[in-house]
């Protein structure tokens, strides 16, 4: 029988970058470094908004209607013009951390990129996992990060942060790892714990779910 797939990625993104799966904040920031949180906030706000609007238009109208297809080149167009203020971010900067914009813009600056084109997360992925190695972002976004750009080269995940929920056996399922046997080694290199504890945490989650849904 086939066997179907769910992502439940959208959980793990929401636990990181939420503060279910936080990180300890930064000290006093400068007024510098305050402006610069200030405005990556501002660049998160911007763009949860379209998305909302998005996902409205489209429950009301549908995906082909002229008002849904209007926000969808917005999206494009403020995605464009993002990604180009955050290379700037990022060549003046190097990957803001905590120390530079806070926890919460350190998150905002992750989320961000997750929503930018491939070629910039490409970009960012070795500033972000060395950020982490040092202890200076959530160690976790960088995994995840590393991991999705990763898939989407249609090549095998380096740190298994990438799972889908399997519909038949209600089991929680790593996409491809390269390198298996060395998988908790490179965790532990980011302070992540191993493996099967990571999987039993987001079998947990999904198991909730499972109940919540059938109540």
């Amino acid at each position: 029988m086939k066997t179907s797939f769910v992502w439940i990625g959208m959980l793990l993104c929401w636990q990181i970058g939420y503060g279910q799966l936080g990180y300890p904040g930064g000290g006093v920031l400068t007024v510098e470094e305050e402006e610069l949180r200030f405005r990556i906030l501002q660049l998160r706000d911007e763009r949860a908004g379209l998305e909302e609007s998005r996902l409205e238009i489209f429950r009301l109208e549908g995906p082909h209607s002229t008002t849904y297809q209007q926000v969808m080149q917005e999206i494009a167009r403020t995605l464009a013009e993002q990604t180009d203020e955050l290379f700037q971010i990022v060549s003046r900067y190097g990957w803001p951390d905590r120390t530079l914009v806070g926890d919460d813009g350190a998150t905002a600056f992750w989320l961000l990129v997750k929503g930018a084109d491939l070629e910039f997360q490409k970009v960012c992925v070795p500033l972000l996992v060395r950020a982490a190695r040092e202890g200076r972002v959530n160690p976790l976004q960088a995994a995840v990060l590393q991991d999705q750009v990763l898939i989407q080269q249609h090549k095998k995940q380096w740190y298994g942060t990438q799972f889908f929920y399997e519909e038949e056996t209600g089991k929680v399922t790593l996409f491809p790892v390269a390198v298996l046997e060395d998988l908790n080694h490179r965790r532990a290199s980011l302070h992540l714990e191993p493996i099967e504890d990571y999987l039993r945490k987001w079998q947990r989650e999904q198991d909730n779910l499972a109940l919540q849904e059938m109540q």
